[in-house]
């Protein structure tokens, strides 16, 4: 309870809870040894983290600073939030009631600062499953990065398991799926909040870290929005994983 990996160097065994549960999480969702992930302590301080990571790969890469991102209108409200919080343009493209639209609406919402595409697999609300495989290709296609919600982080992965036949990809196994945020909190049975988000490289994950070396009390460094922090969720996920 204690604990608190924000100090890496004191709090080892933590920092390792962490690193377990990200390399399981990142098994269960098709990554290799390129893939990453980051912890996150809840579904909107994930949201922000994506807005971070897609902001500042923008600026340090292709040199964008007021960049867009694009989604379609079931994504959920937190990633709106997020977009304001961070002053990033959020393009959303309505949906019908059966949760079609025209993907050549969405293309053509792409320009020179679009970020990234962010889809749902499936979506909070409706429980669509967004057309995955094919925004990869127009992900790759424009060289921006896609993202993927999958908040019912331990039901989608499974559902094959059960019998049921998934007709579309969603996570690493599809080219052109850059991050997926994970709540393992959904239908996981862990504590609320326990999220993580993986990263198809570490080059776009070293865009939500910060580091400063100036300070008296030595080295700070951060993963994201959030500084301090307990290691009980982890342990919690770590052991029901």
């Amino acid at each position: 309870m204690k604990s608190n990996p924000l100090h890496t160097t004191i709090f080892t065994a933590s920092f390792k809870l962490e690193a377990d549960l990200l390399q399981m999480v990142n098994m269960v969702y098709n990554g290799d040894m390129e893939t990453c992930g980051a912890p996150t302590y809840n579904l909107d301080d994930q949201a922000h983290c994506v807005m971070l990571a897609y902001k500042n790969w923008g600026k340090t890469y292709k040199g964008i600073s007021n960049g867009n991102l694009i989604a379609f209108s079931s994504i959920h409200p937190r990633y709106i939030k997020a977009c304001w919080n961070h002053d990033i343009e959020l393009k959303i493209l309505t949906l019908d009631y059966t949760g079609y639209t025209d993907l050549n609406k969405l293309e053509g919402l792409i320009d020179d600062s679009t970020l990234a595409i962010l889809c749902s697999a499936p979506a909070n609300a409706t429980g669509w499953l967004d057309p995955v495989e094919k925004l990869g290709a127009l992900a790759q296609e424009h060289q921006i990065g896609l993202h993927v919600d999958s908040a019912f982080g331990m039901l989608v992965p499974f559902i094959e398991d059960a019998g049921i036949n998934m007709t579309e990809k969603f996570d690493f196994w599809v080219p052109g799926v850059s991050t997926i945020s994970v709540g393992l909190n959904n239908y996981g049975q862990m504590p609320p909040g326990s999220a993580v988000l993986l990263f198809r490289t570490k080059q776009l994950r070293w865009c939500i870290f910060f580091g400063y070396g100036q300070w008296p009390g030595g080295l700070y460094c951060a993963v994201g929005l959030v500084g301090s922090r307990t290691s009980s969720a982890t342990a919690a996920c770590w052991t029901k994983i």
